[in-house]
């Protein structure tokens, strides 16, 4: 027993080519994440639970910040 039915004739399927592309949604970061950030860095000890970091996007800015304060004392040691 077939679960599904094609919509087009195999022959037709041959010839035809269909796309389908989905929207996209930009999310952003909530304002609730930034405010987060600007406590953690004031020396809050509170710590957001992983999945809502990465949902937020919060794991994401703070990546690229770590990364900057690198480059920077990297550029520094070079000197």
């Amino acid at each position: 027993m077939r679960w599904s039915k094609s919509i087009l004739k195999k022959e037709q399927a041959e010839k035809s080519t269909l796309e389908f592309t989905p929207q996209k949604f930009k999310l952003g970061t909530p304002s609730q994440a930034l405010e987060y950030l600007r406590e953690k860095s004031s020396g809050s000890d509170f710590r957001m639970n992983d999945v809502i970091r990465v949902q937020t996007g919060v794991e994401n800015l703070e990546q690229k910040a770590k990364n900057k304060k690198l480059m920077k004392r990297l550029s520094k040691s070079s000197k």
